[in-house]
């Protein structure tokens, strides 16, 4: 009896570990697919594959960012939201808030954008990720017509660069804000 029992416990334990290997087979071949379609700019190539990562691990993040992004390249923002929610959930970091934020921001959702970025602000110490912040939130708070605040951060990305553009932004700013003589100064 022990021997039979000590043989089904052999066999179970091979045909899980034949299974994950299976699963990791599947999500390595998977992820070739995938990553061979996006070096090729096929998004949409790309979602299948990345799909059948997330049937089998709906957690794994690399999955949940790269569909996220061909979603958003692909300009479908509900089902980019969508993954990069999921990836929030899974992992909190600063540039997967970014990514969420950018989302909400071409879904019109002003904000919720805001409330993304500033909470991305609260943990994030890379300054290229910070100035991107900026500006979304420049962007997002002109957009719900809250002019001061993104005067605020028109402010800061002009700190960080003193890029023609990023003036002529602030000077229609200004214009809105009804300051003439600033948006003047700045074109």
């Amino acid at each position: 009896m022990k021997n039979k029992l000590a043989k089904l416990l052999m066999l179970f334990c091979f045909i899980c570990t034949s299974c994950a290997s299976l699963e990791e087979s599947e999500i390595r071949s998977a992820f070739l697919s995938a990553d061979l379609a996006i070096s090729c700019n096929h998004n949409r190539d790309a979602i299948e594959p990345l799909s059948r990562i997330l049937n089998i691990d709906k957690n794994n993040e690399k999955a949940l960012r790269l569909r996220g992004e061909c979603y958003f390249r692909e300009k479908q923002y509900e089902l980019a939201l969508r993954d990069f929610s999921s990836l929030v959930e899974v992992s909190r970091t600063s540039k997967n808030l970014l990514l969420k934020a950018y989302a909400e921001y071409e879904l019109d959702f002003y904000n919720d954008a805001i409330k993304t970025c500033n909470e991305s602000m609260l943990i994030s110490d890379d300054d290229v990720e910070k100035f991107n912040l900026w500006n979304l939130l420049a962007n997002s708070y002109v957009e719900t017509k809250d002019y001061s605040s993104a005067d605020r951060y028109y402010s800061l990305m002009l700190q960080a660069s003193q890029a023609p553009v990023i003036y002529s932004e602030r000077s229609l700013n200004f214009i809105y804000m009804k300051e003439y003589q600033k948006a003047k100064d700045d074109m």
